[in-house]
């Protein structure tokens, strides 16, 4: 287990240069510091490690957690809070498991990973819990560059202002966004983007409750992916624009079916 810890009010940031562990565990990485930042410390490695599939990193800051510049790890499974200002930022190497990406005040999140992005069923989700801030802007962005989006758990943004939108965002000929739980942001947009295909589970409700558009685009680059190159959504499932626009497009001359719920 690796346990760096900042304590106190007036405790710092923590800077990360390369930590790296093959502990298996839920412990195997706790970074936290109650008052301060975890600060990538350069690009020349990458800030976190883990080589065992069964464990979990834990980040905790007050004042952002790769804001500015992403931390960089090549890990299984991300546990991540902030609690006060500025944002979250990762930046994965390969496929990911998201437990928890929590903003307890306005502040964007920003996972960008090389292979799928995963938010796990059995964690929390993925939520800028912004209802203490009258004019939040701060935006959600969940992006694969060569892999799958899978939604198992809510995606949500209580920012309330009309920019502060959610991104899910899948690139590869195979790559999919699925989503079988909620995505909801209070005012702004929701934007969708598979280059394949777009599935919505029978829990995968889009909600924009305010003003903001809902996007949803399947077979972005007009290739054949092995999933129809279609929007599909399950009997039930819900698409909600608010007072904004709902469009759906699969894409280019070898685009799918979309089938609505």
């Amino acid at each position: 287990t690796v346990t760096l810890t900042a304590l106190g009010t007036n405790s710092g940031n923590i800077t990360l240069g390369s930590v790296r562990t093959a502990n298996a565990t839920a412990l195997a990485v706790v970074i936290t510091t109650t008052s301060g930042s975890i600060v990538d410390g350069g690009d020349t490695n990458v800030d976190i490690v883990t080589t065992n599939a069964g464990s979990t990193v834990t980040l905790t800051a007050a004042n952002g957690i790769g804001s500015g510049d992403a931390i960089e790890t090549t890990v299984t499974r991300i546990n991540a809070r902030n609690t006060e200002l500025n944002s979250i930022a990762i930046a994965e190497t390969d496929a990911i498991d998201i437990e928890r990406l929590l903003q307890d005040r306005d502040g964007s999140i920003t996972l960008t990973a090389g292979g799928t992005i995963t938010v796990l069923a059995a964690g929390t989700g993925v939520i800028i819990d912004d209802t203490a801030n009258t004019d939040g802007n701060a935006d959600i962005l969940l992006g694969s560059t060569t892999g799958s989006v899978v939604i198992n758990q809510i995606v949500r943004n209580d920012s309330d202002n009309a920019g502060a939108d959610i991104t899910l965002d899948a690139i590869g000929q195979n790559s999919d966004v699925v989503v079988n739980s909620a995505v909801t942001a209070a005012a702004g947009g929701i934007a969708i983007q598979a280059d394949d295909s777009v599935r919505f589970g029978v829990a995968g409700d889009v909600t924009a409750t305010g003003a903001g558009n809902v996007l949803v685009n399947a077979n972005r680059v007009n290739t054949v992916g092995d999933d129809g190159d279609q929007i599909f959504m399950a009997d039930g499932t819900v698409i909600d624009g608010g007072t904004g626009t709902v469009t759906l497009t699969a894409l280019g001359t070898n685009s799918g079916n979309i089938t609505l719920g």
